[in-house]
């Protein structure tokens, strides 16, 4: 469901939602749990997105040019995870958690890179669902960057559905 909506949403309504977001994020103060549970939602809400598209696109791909989801899926949740322990950790007045007995700094630098594997896989399953096969760093980098800026769903979002709509009957998801 979550899926279909991702591909099938208009660049209006996913860009009226990453604005909601990031307004959140900036006008609502960190000591009020309402306020940080709302931020913590919308934040939640903007990575399932990401990872519903790339998960959507990949399942009109056929055969050899089908991207392995394990990790995509293991960044997804790894990434959903230390966001709740950054928010949990805001929300008692600690601050973001850089020791972390050594472990901190690590951890923050694995769910960058993890942060940045979500949107490639995005943007390699677009591109090579665009294409109909497998494509090189060169043909989805731009689409990656695209994805990485908020404004840049006024240019993705519209290829998404018409890659949906070309593929509808051969979607496996």
């Amino acid at each position: 469901m979550i899926e279909q909506f991702a591909l099938k949403a208009k660049h209006y309504q996913v860009f009226g939602f990453l604005i909601i977001a990031a307004m959140m994020q900036i006008f609502l103060p960190n000591h009020n749990l309402a306020a940080l549970l709302t931020k913590n939602i919308l934040t939640v809400m903007a990575f399932i997105w990401i990872y519903m598209l790339g998960k959507g696109l990949n399942h009109c791909l056929n055969g050899p040019s089908r991207l392995s989801e394990t990790f995509q899926t293991f960044s997804f949740f790894f990434i959903i995870g230390f966001t709740e322990y950054i928010f949990v950790n805001l929300w008692r007045g600690q601050g973001i958690p850089v020791n972390l007995y050594g472990f901190g700094v690590p951890l923050i630098l694995y769910s960058t890179f993890s942060y940045g594997y979500l949107f490639y896989f995005a943007a390699k399953a677009l591109t090579s669902a665009e294409n109909g096969k497998r494509t090189s760093l060169g043909d989805y980098i731009g689409v990656m960057f695209w994805l990485m800026i908020g404004w840049g769903v006024w240019v993705i979002q519209p290829r998404v559905n018409k890659v949906y709509e070309d593929s509808k009957g051969e979607f496996a998801g």
